[in-house]
């Protein structure tokens, strides 16, 4: 697991762009502490900094692949041509043999071709892996982080298409990003940076089958994935939450005989959710007494320094409750020892678990827009930019989210999901855990799984009355045990309760101070006065809208902060 940075760049000396890359690097060494590196020709280049999982000690970064290329690669591949490749030259070569898309695995990946000074781009099919572009004077660069990219080449404008779009529906959905020269490469790109300009060549589109899948096929599947994403020369941990995924993996790894493996919870101030002790997941076998369990309690307090800390981690604002807690856990897996730590990532998305997808009412016009823009969001939108804000973003929704012809309104809004709902976790979890030099990988995500799960139509995993039948069907076993995987449980802060009572005056006291800042973001003061007045009366809505006000605060006041470093 490593960070990448890459610039292609009209015109510009070797040593120039050299030092680029080394500030570029130098900004995200938690990525990978263990080795930094850049190459160079003419006036392309890629930088890598390293964080050694299962690489040969004496590999470089970047790793060379031969004597006219040289990659930058972030990532793991688990298998190719029927194998595990070996090394990180091992990976990046199946990924440049990688015409049929058969590559299992998670990645971003640069390759400089030292003669056309050309860069070939790749990212993974589901965005595990991330990857950032930016238009600068002369050219374009790419880097894992967003910080990288500010180091590199000095600040960048807020981008007031990107706010709007973060307060309608919970993130830019139109390609952009929240600056206005930053945007993230698509999932599953393929493409060429050369002389300044990037070029897709190609996009992994997944597909929505209707052949179906048997619970033993799935059961298997599952199985295979979790053996391919196992193998590394660091301490191995997982994450669980008492949830139905995180219990598969934590049962399913002590039927492979994993010892020694360390495990993490996050429990919640007042809130029943987090395995306090392993017992609680009645895990068969002796394999798992040789676990060591870790836990931390989020407290209010915790929260909200973890929610100021964010915008640092992830470089962008966020309305996600979760990531508080993510953050929580990752602190307690540093402090377990753990670099690398198996994720449950992915399923609630692919065998549609949210109770919010059983909610929808399927007979409602455009339920798939209404889903991810309530229609109780409106007024706050409205008093916050104007009557013509639904329109724009309708527009804005139109243009991202195209409906075709043969495609059901669920299916279709199951699409979405996978930009909409899973990509922001997965970066989430990419940045969080990188952040504390931990490699996160996502099981659920890996093998044949994620193309048997799309294989069954959308109205079949909602047809049963709990969630996620056909992934409860292939373990039926858990279902003969009492445990708290029976039910779902959302992994997230009760900040509705908190934002009344102990947060309250954190709230008051950050959008007091921050209202300037909102103002200079386009935003009317009087939509900033409702949202609080009725966040303050419990209203939901109000409630989340606010997260994501306070959000934009802590964002502006980071750049603020890091300016001096980005240099002009």
């Amino acid at each position: 697991m490593c960070g990448i940075s890459a610039i292609s760049l009209n015109s510009a000396l070797p040593e120039q762009v050299t030092q680029i890359l080394q500030r570029m690097n130098a900004a995200q060494i938690a990525r990978g502490p263990n080795g930094s590196g850049v190459a160079v020709s003419g006036a392309a280049g890629v930088g890598m900094v390293r964080l050694r999982v299962r690489a040969d000690q004496l590999e470089p970064e970047p790793i060379p692949l031969g004597p006219t290329h040289t990659a930058a690669y972030n990532g793991e591949v688990y298998w190719h041509d029927n194998s595990a490749p070996t090394g990180g030259q091992g990976e990046v070569t199946a990924l440049c043999q990688n015409i049929d898309n058969t590559v299992d695995g998670m990645y971003a990946l640069a390759v400089l071709d030292h003669t056309s000074q050309g860069i070939d781009l790749s990212r993974d099919q589901f965005g595990i892996k991330p990857m950032w572009m930016r238009k600068v004077v002369g050219g374009t660069a790419v880097a894992s982080t967003i910080d990288s990219l500010l180091h590199g080449f000095g600040p960048d404008n807020a981008r007031f298409e990107g706010i709007q779009q973060f307060l309608a529906f919970g993130r830019p959905i139109d390609g952009g990003s929240f600056f206005e020269d930053i945007a993230s490469v698509p999932r599953g790109s393929k493409g060429i940076l050369k002389d300044g300009v990037f070029t897709q060549a190609s996009r992994t589109q997944l597909e929505l089958g209707h052949d179906g899948c048997k619970p033993q096929e799935l059961r298997a599947a599952l199985q295979d994935s979790i053996r391919r994403v196992l193998p590394s020369n660091q301490t191995m941990g997982l994450a669980v939450s008492g949830g139905l995924d995180s219990t598969i993996l934590a049962h399913q790894m002590a039927a492979l005989g994993i010892e020694d493996l360390r495990t993490v919870s996050v429990l919640v101030d007042g809130v029943e959710d987090g395995v306090a002790d392993l017992s609680q997941l009645k895990i068969p076998g002796s394999a798992a007494r040789s676990w060591v369990h870790s836990t931390v309690t989020v407290t209010p307090e915790m929260f909200a320094k973890g929610f100021e800390r964010a915008a640092h981690d992830l470089g962008e604002p966020t309305r996600l409750s979760s990531v508080p807690l993510y953050g929580a856990l990752a602190d307690v897996a540093q402090e377990a020892g753990i670099v690398v730590l198996q994720v449950g990532e992915g399923a609630d998305e692919l065998f549609m678990g949210y109770s919010s997808y059983r909610n929808v009412n399927t007979e409602q016009p455009d339920f798939p827009f209404r889903f991810i823009l309530p229609d109780n969001k409106h007024q706050y939108l409205e008093a916050l930019y104007g009557e013509g804000v639904i329109n724009t973003c309708r527009t804005v929704y139109d243009n991202a989210y195209p409906m075709t012809g043969t495609t059901s309104g669920m299916e279709h809004l199951r699409r979405i999901e996978l930009d909409h709902s899973l990509e922001p976790l997965l970066r989430r979890a990419d940045q969080l855990l990188m952040a504390r030099s931990i490699e996160g990988r996502t099981p659920f995500l890996q093998g044949t799984v994620p193309q048997l799960a799309l294989s069954v139509p959308a109205y079949q995993h909602l047809a049963n009355d709990r969630s996620k039948p056909l992934l409860r069907a292939a373990f039926p076993e858990l279902d003969l045990l009492e445990g708290p995987w029976r039910i779902k449980t959302p992994f997230r802060a009760p900040i509705a309760h908190w934002l009344q009572t102990s947060l309250s005056p954190w709230m008051e006291r950050v959008l007091d101070d921050g209202t300037p800042v909102l103002r200079a973001f386009g935003l009317r003061e009087e939509g900033i006065a409702l949202v609080r007045k009725d966040a303050r009366a419990g209203k939901a809505v109000a409630l989340d809208m606010v997260l994501a006000l306070m959000s934009l605060v802590f964002w502006s006041e980071w750049l603020e902060q890091e300016r001096p470093l980005y240099g002009t």
